[in-house]
């Protein structure tokens, strides 16, 4: 009788000790939900003249109802190290709305974007594949160093899935000076060497 009852307490022990193990391995599994994005810099976003400063990696949909792409642009939260708040940003277009903006609908191909030839501003390239998307920021893109305002290159997806589409973001800012001098400062540095030259000639008479 006392083998039989320590047999089933020891049975009983096991059995607690192998459900316990089995609800560990199923929690410790993440499912889709759960997993994380692979980091946007294992994918890429290219041009012949630009490279991309910052990337980022987000779980949901860039555009749409439930888009996170222009919030969190304007909020400032996407990137670390490019602050976009107080920026005025506005979607050019879409690769499946078949507007200005064209990619190919695989794990790597070419883009492009149809800027436009007086723009200059930043762009944000947003990769949307499965259940995320990856940004990435270009600063300072200057129409005038493209040929009729095409912006484009090649993309490779970060996760390996096939692009769903591609969305591009756009913000213009105003261009930098190029340090051409103002009016009055060019009269007045032609006074200042106008009278150099007087006293010159004067002090020669004396």
């Amino acid at each position: 009788m006392k083998r039989l009852i320590s047999t089933l307490a020891i049975s009983a022990l096991v059995g607690t000790a192998a459900i316990g193990m089995i609800a560990d391995q199923a929690s410790a599994r993440p499912n889709n939900t759960q997993q994380a994005l692979a980091d946007c810099a294992s994918g890429s976003v290219s041009t012949d003249i630009f490279s991309f400063a910052t990337c980022a990696a987000e779980e949901g949909n860039d555009t749409g109802n439930k888009g996170t792409l222009l919030s969190k642009l304007g909020s400032g939260d996407l990137f670390s190290g490019f602050d976009t708040s107080g920026m005025n940003w506005s979607v050019l277009g879409k690769s499946d709305d078949g507007g200005s903006v064209s990619a190919d609908e695989s794990v790597s191909g070419s883009w492009s974007a149809l800027l436009g030839d007086s723009f200059y501003g930043n762009v944000v390239v947003s990769v949307k594949t499965a259940t995320g998307y990856y940004a990435y920021a270009f600063e300072g893109v200057d129409a005038a160093k493209l040929t009729g305002g095409s912006f484009g290159g090649q993309f490779a997806t970060a996760n390996g899935k096939d692009l769903s589409h591609m969305t591009i973001a756009v913000a213009q800012t105003e261009k930098p000076s190029t340090g051409t001098p103002e009016p009055f400062s060019m009269i007045g540095a032609g006074l200042a060497v106008g009278m150099g030259t007087w006293l010159k000639k004067r002090s020669t008479k004396a």
